[in-house]
């Protein structure tokens, strides 16, 4: 890990503990799709850079976690409607603040 502003060795050990951690979770969720009048993500009421929580149950996979958006399209048309594409990536690959708090 390249933390050059990081000193104490417990610190260290604190990042690389969650980054061994975030690297032994198996599952992620690269993309949703959603319509736009979604009661619970209505189009305008998420941008990206936020964290959310996704759960997926489908025939193949039950996974539940927390994902930043990196972006989203919309389309329109189609046999589905208009619908969202929102871009995920796993919150847990993201550093949120200073390792001392």
């Amino acid at each position: 890990m390249d933390l050059p502003d990081d000193k104490g060795s417990d610190i260290l050990a604190q990042r690389a503990r969650a980054e061994r951690i975030r690297r032994q979770t198996r599952g992620s969720v690269d993309q949703i799709r959603i319509r736009p009048d979604h009661p619970a993500a209505p189009l305008g009421s998420f941008q990206v850079g936020d964290d959310v929580m996704v759960t997926v149950h489908n025939a193949w996979t039950d996974w539940s976690g927390w994902c930043r958006i990196t972006g989203w399209t919309v389309r329109t048309g189609g046999s589905d409607g208009e619908t969202v594409t929102v871009d995920l990536a796993r919150a847990d690959s993201y550093h949120y603040g200073s390792a001392t708090t």
